[in-house]
């Protein structure tokens, strides 16, 4: 991130002004373009872009979200239960 952070502060730069800001923070003018040249590239990749969840995806998400309130419910249901004999087992202690 400090990479592409210097990247993006010293791109309107002029060569001078670049300069004295590698100078100033430890770094060569020759690093920036690397840099440089290494983001623009990973923007061409089209593998590394997110991309949106497929079908199956999709469905997968909707079967999980269907169990785990399925999940809830029976806990809740199990808690509830349990709740009268608690205060069952106090009154009778």
């Amino acid at each position: 991130m400090a990479r592409l952070d210097a990247v993006m502060t010293t791109a309107s730069m002029s060569e001078e002004e670049k300069n004295a800001w590698c100078r100033s923070h430890g770094l060569y003018p020759s690093e920036l373009v690397e840099w440089r040249q290494a983001a623009t590239g990973a923007l061409e990749q089209p593998g590394l872009v997110s991309k949106a969840p497929s079908r199956a995806e999709g469905r997968r998400v909707r079967e999980l979200e269907r169990e785990l309130r399925r999940k809830e419910k029976a806990l809740a249901e199990a808690a509830a239960l349990l709740v009268p004999r608690q205060q069952i087992g106090e009154t009778q202690a």
